[in-house]
């Protein structure tokens, strides 16, 4: 298993401006990082949730039906080329989302945990991602809970690196967004075709 490709590939995902990363950095500025910490904490165990339910069915799925897994992992590949292909040429699309109301640290957790639940492209995005990386033979073990586990740890610091950086980070994605994305998007689209191909 390659784990440097695995992680990095994660890592640009995770760090790409987006609907839980505004939510981060515009709560933080709004309520201060140690109560934005409440809904970090949600987004990670959110991702946590989704990650294991995509690692077990595809698990389930590699186990019991390897030919339909082989059609979703061509057809998941293809999807990533396209979002690759409207990532590279979109325009920047990164907003802030604002506090409109003081939030008790339970709903700020649950904000968090929903958000990043009811975002169909982490369910497809993680989907397609790990099962090249489980094992065939025996995909629910420790090695899918290792990754589980990697990704939270991502996620964390990608939300830590949004809300800690406050006003000058938003002022810097702001400006360099673009070259970002268009990074991000290329390396997508390489890992579209591995996984098509591999």
């Amino acid at each position: 298993m390659d784990w440097v490709l695995f992680i990095t590939t994660f890592l640009f995902a995770s760090y790409l401006p987006g609907i839980n990363m505004s939510l981060a950095l515009s709560l933080s500025l709004n309520i201060g990082y140690k109560k934005t910490m409440f809904m970090i904490l949600g987004g990670v165990f959110g991702l946590g949730f989704v990650s294991l339910v995509c690692a077990v069915g595809v698990g389930a799925l590699i186990i019991t039906k390897p030919e339909i897994f082989e059609i979703l992992k061509v057809v998941g590949g293809i999807y990533i080329l396209f979002l690759s292909y409207k990532m590279f040429m979109a325009n920047s699309k990164f907003k802030d989302v604002k506090a409109v109301k003081p939030l008790s640290n339970l709903e700020l957790f649950v904000q968090g945990f929903m958000t990043c639940n009811i975002n169909p492209k982490a369910w497809i995005f993680l989907a397609t991602l790990l099962p090249p990386f489980l094992d065939r033979e025996n995909p629910i073990n420790l090695k899918m809970f290792i990754l589980i586990f990697i990704i939270m740890l991502i996620e964390f610091l990608s939300y830590n690196t949004y809300a800690l950086g406050g006003l000058a980070f938003k002022k810097l994605m702001s400006k360099h967004v673009q070259v970002v994305e268009k990074i991000s998007a290329f390396l997508m689209g390489v890992i579209g075709i591995w996984i098509i191909f591999e």
